[in-house]
């Protein structure tokens, strides 16, 4: 995308001229009650959920292997465009990593953890709405399934906590002495859910 072009977007942006054609729509819905998304035709105005404070206007898609985002922040007065021919679990990751470089957002490290170790988190669990999800281990790497979604990387930030790099989640596990699972917190944007182990 040309400099002009993108210098002229931040400052649309900057300014919220959304009648403007370089803003790609024409009407929005409000933001939802958590304040984090707002709908447009060709844009999307949300908050980051790795910080709220920051609002971004965005528009990704994945379709047949080719994968793209166009994300902009005002109140920094920088964006980024990703383009790719290879889409994926890594290009969401990745997109999650540098918008939280951007906004100065914490980072969790990922460990390395034994074999027996992520062995304990394998099963499925099921939260109060009747929802389930399933936990494998695939050599000495976790997924998670979700039902009608690809499986999604999990990394180990703590022999007891565990964490999604595409978006602000964090599973948060209390362990007996024996490390059995006794109980589960799942932290999503900050708020917290309590699905149970089930098998």
């Amino acid at each position: 995308m040309p400099r002009l072009l993108i210098n002229s977007s931040l400052r649309i942006y900057q300014a919220e001229q959304c009648e403007d054609p370089l803003w790609l729509s024409e009407q929005l819905s409000p933001f939802d009650a958590v304040g984090y998304m707002q709908y447009g035709y060709g844009l999307m105005k949300n908050r980051s959920v790795f910080d709220s404070t920051f609002v971004k206007y965005e528009h990704g898609g994945d379709l047949d292997g080719f994968a793209s985002q166009y994300k902009f922040f005002p109140q920094l007065g920088m964006g980024y465009i990703l383009l790719t021919a290879s889409g994926g679990p890594w290009f969401n990751e990745l997109d999650a990593l540098i918008e939280q470089k951007l906004i100065g957002a914490p980072i969790l490290e990922a460990i390395s953890l034994e074999k027996k170790q992520l062995k304990i988190f394998e099963g499925i669990y099921r939260f109060d709405s009747g929802f389930e999800f399933k936990i494998v281990r695939e050599q000495a790497q976790l997924k998670v399934h979700f039902p009608g979604n690809d499986p999604v990387h999990l990394y180990p930030a703590a022999p007891d906590l565990l964490f999604f790099r595409h978006m602000n989640v964090q599973l948060k596990f209390e362990l007996s002495q024996k490390g059995k699972i006794i109980k589960v917190i799942y932290l999503q944007n900050g708020a917290p859910f309590y699905p149970r182990k089930i098998k």
